[in-house]
């Protein structure tokens, strides 16, 4: 098996030129096909659109039925900085961008609470609501007799001649797509992609503000679909509100489900579908519906992925046939080579030399209805040592973990160096230095392992929005920086060689490691490990153990364990607490606390 390529910034400049090129020969062509102009630009306002959907739907996985109303905020802005200030696209632009954003986080509201078909039925119930608003709302959008726009200036010259219109919308989506795909190969669309695949994990390792997330990205996928709004009103002339309908919302989804959903080229292939073959071939716009439902059941059976998804699976799928693609190779956990231990950073317990307990739990409880999961539990564990939390099935370990890192509601207190935590949230709580593993696996599935490892990195990124969407040379150093530790990490658990492999394509053994890593890769101050050799053969366990407390002693880690094979805990557990029935029954020393009658009884039962 080869070893990934370290040269991701080549790839990147290969297609920042790729897009220039295109652009710049749109821009020449244009006038010599200036009769297919409206059916060009019209397109191309549709593909701006998905380029907003390409973040919030295809990355964020939030199903939207409001793009009308972002798509209404961009055209009507225009409209009104045009004939009513004499503003040139720049200005219209800008502003658009800025409306359709205050609109976006409006909509995404219910996004904080609401996911799948709720949100998407929240979402179109206030795009509803402002199109009638716009009705209402006279002297921005006419009402019904609706409104027009001033001929296109772009700093203060002319561009009403034939063809402009078109090359403008050519150069304008251009440069979003540029700059889309610089959010969508940085930490961003890593970001995005975390929420969308398993938000728990996003917001308990990672540190991701989940909310916030959600309504940032609802925010920018309207402010781009308001530009696209901007063009779409330079290209049709006129507009009112009835334009704006719920036909419309699905029309633009649409765009993005047919060319592909987390593509920037499936956002133009689809406005392509969906709105430039209609404008040249009018003469079947009165089968739209036969054809759209067609192309949409052919994708649903073979190419979810739409257009794109299929055109680029083709490729892969003649290979196969000619047996050039090698089948995943038989991987032996035991033989996977593990890199020495080389710790860059360490932890901020580490480095200060810090005494007395890295955490506190004091007379926590956690009740689902009348059951107590948790009941009045208490202990503590001391800096950079191994902690074990063992019971049976069902004694309430995992829901004790999770009301540490703040995923369940609980009472009572738990203290982190100090700092008081059960007010704070989960984001806040990992930030603090808590990360954890799961008992059920809670990897980003349809991701690489080695952009697992960067997500659960996200907290070491110190570059901003702009730098990132402009891709400054500061954002290409620390990505650098980023992936080499993501891939120094990989060699820690013997994963290197699989760093380019989609985690859901390894065995189960593997999978457990790329969670362990993606746990230890910014070396929090404590780490919770929840039963992470479940299901694996007892001589792994031991080694992948072993490898992870090895590691963390290194970097001055704490470590809380739950697991069941006790010979691991006795090993290597400096002390260790035993629950059951949501109750701690005792605690102590390993040696101690596995002979004691009671936990005996509570693992075996009683003797008749």
């Amino acid at each position: 098996m080869k070893r990934p390529s370290l040269d991701r910034h080549a790839a990147l400049q290969r297609r920042d030129l790729l897009t220039t090129v295109l652009a710049v020969a749109g821009w020449f062509i244009m006038p010599t096909i200036s009769s297919y102009e409206l059916a060009i630009s019209l397109a191309l306002s549709y593909a701006i659109v998905g380029l907003g959907l390409v973040l919030l739907f295809g990355t964020a996985g939030q199903l939207s039925l409001g793009s009308a109303i972002f798509f209404a905020a961009g055209t009507f802005t225009a409209s009104n900085l045009s004939t009513r200030l004499g503003w040139g696209l720049e200005l219209q632009i800008l502003f658009a961008f800025i409306v359709g954003f205050i609109v976006g986080f409006i909509v995404g509201l219910p996004s904080v609470r609401v996911g799948g078909l709720s949100l998407a039925i929240s979402t179109f119930a206030l795009s509803f609501a402002g199109q009638q608003l716009l009705f209402e709302w006279g002297y921005v959008s006419g009402g019904g007799a609706g409104v027009g726009i001033a001929p296109l200036q772009v700093l203060s010259m002319d561009f009403s001649a034939r063809g402009r219109i078109a090359q403008t919308a050519i150069v304008v989506f251009a440069i979003l797509a540029w700059m889309v795909s610089n959010l969508l190969a940085s930490r961003t669309g890593r970001v995005l992609n975390a929420v969308r695949t398993s938000e728990v994990a996003a917001s308990a390792v990672a540190g991701i503000e989940v909310k916030r997330t959600k309504l940032w990205v609802f925010g920018m996928a309207a402010g781009i679909a308001a530009i696209g709004g901007a063009i779409y009103m330079h290209a049709i002339k006129y507009v009112n509100p009835e334009n704006f309908d719920i036909n419309l919302s699905i029309a633009l989804i649409l765009t993005l489900i047919i060319g592909g959903s987390n593509r920037i080229s499936g956002a133009i292939v689809g406005a392509l579908f969906v709105r430039g073959l209609p404008e040249l071939f009018r003469g079947l716009q009165r089968y739209e519906g036969v054809i759209y439902g067609s192309i949409l059941l052919l994708l649903v059976l073979y190419s979810p992925t739409g257009v794109v998804g299929a055109l680029r699976s083709v490729p892969r799928f003649v290979r196969a046939k000619l047996g050039k693609i090698a089948a995943m190779d038989a991987v032996s956990l035991e033989n996977l080579e593990l890199a020495p231990i080389r710790i860059r950073r360490v932890s901020v317990a580490a480095q200060s030399g810090a005494m007395g307990v890295s955490l506190v739990v004091d007379n926590v409880s956690v009740r689902f209805g009348g059951l107590a999961a948790v009941d009045r539990v208490s202990f503590s564990v001391r800096p950079a040592e191994v902690f074990g939390l063992i019971g049976p099935n069902g004694a309430g370990k995992t829901t004790m973990f999770n009301a540490i890192c703040g995923v369940v509601k609980s009472t009572g207190s738990v203290k982190f160096d100090g700092v008081e935590m059960s007010a704070m949230n989960v984001e806040a709580r990992s930030r603090l230095g808590l990360s954890r593993t799961f008992q059920n696996l809670s990897l980003h599935a349809d991701r690489t392992v080695v952009e697992n490892v960067m997500i659960g990195m996200n907290r070491l990124i110190d570059y901003g929005t702009v730098a990132e969407v402009l891709r400054l040379p500061k954002v290409r150093r620390v990505e650098k920086e980023i992936y080499d530790g993501a891939m120094e990490t990989l060699g820690l658990v013997g994963l290197q060689l699989y760093a380019d492999r989609s985690v859901s394509d390894l065995p189960y053994g593997l999978q457990k490691r790329v969670e362990i890593a993606r746990a230890v890769s910014w070396h929090p101050k404590v780490l919770m490990l929840d039963e992470p050799a479940a299901g694996i053969p007892s001589t792994e366990a031991d080694r992948i153990i072993g490898r992870t407390i090895e590691i963390a002693r290194q970097a001055g880690i704490t470590v809380v364990l739950i697991e069941h094979n006790m010979e691991v805990v006795a090993k290597y557990a400096e002390r260790v607490a035993v629950l059951t029935h949501g109750r701690l029954l005792t605690e102590g020393l390993p040696g101690d606390v596995l002979k004691n009658p009671a936990v005996i009884e509570a693992y075996l039962g009683a003797e008749d």
